[in-house]
């Protein structure tokens, strides 16, 4: 029987919700079980040969339905889309990169996912301003037909300058970042880094 969009929609909300499923793991379940079904019928020993944790596989035998039913009304509200790491429009970079998200939320064009691509990397904790300039930032590039991507676009901050000329336009920005002098901070920083961990967004703009 043909897999249901919603079928495969609601699978990948449970992967991208699923702590520590990065996409080499949601490949390997791929692997496993085509369709994704083995993350809405899960099987603890098959799960664990895949290498996902106690409380990734705790979450996919007792998932927070709430929490997914509200995942999918923002989609249908906000006209995003899912993207899989076992899907075509998954940027093949990204896929290869270490701890790369099991699933990006798209807002706009998915195609775009697959042009060259600029990063934008900056607070968890912005200012309104920040995150005003960093809108600004992503509309400007969007304007001259670069594709955005980036972790969290919202909670960017940076201050921006921009100078343009016939056939040449110059950004110049800032980032804040944090003073780290030791490895000991610098494996401390991480860690309280995945605790604030949020869905991976990725937001294609749309070319005027």
């Amino acid at each position: 029987m043909e897999l249901r969009a919603e079928q495969w929609r609601r699978r990948l909300a449970l992967a991208a919700r699923t702590p520590g499923l990065d996409a080499g793991r949601l490949l390997a379940a791929a692997r496993c079980s085509a369709d994704l079904e083995l993350l809405e019928r899960p099987d603890r020993h098959a799960l664990a040969a895949l290498g996902l944790t106690t409380a990734a596989i705790a979450w996919l035998e007792a998932p927070d339905e709430a929490c997914i039913a509200e995942d999918l009304r923002w989609l249908d509200t906000s006209g995003g889309v899912l993207v899989g790491a076992t899907e075509a429009a998954y940027p093949e970079l990204l896929r290869q990169s270490p701890d790369a998200p099991a699933v990006l939320y798209v807002r706009g064009n998915p195609a775009c996912l697959l042009e060259p691509q600029l990063a934008m990397v900056g607070s968890r904790n912005p200012t309104a301003g920040g995150r005003a300039t960093a809108r600004e930032f992503a509309a400007s590039f969007a304007r001259l037909g670069l594709a955005i991507t980036k972790r969290i676009l919202d909670l960017h901050e940076s201050t921006i300058n921009v100078t343009s000329e016939p056939g040449k336009t110059i950004f110049r920005f800032t980032l804040p970042f944090a003073s780290v002098t030791t490895a000991a901070e610098m494996r401390a920083a991480q860690a309280e880094r995945a605790k604030r961990t949020v869905p991976s967004l990725a937001y294609p703009m749309a070319r005027p």
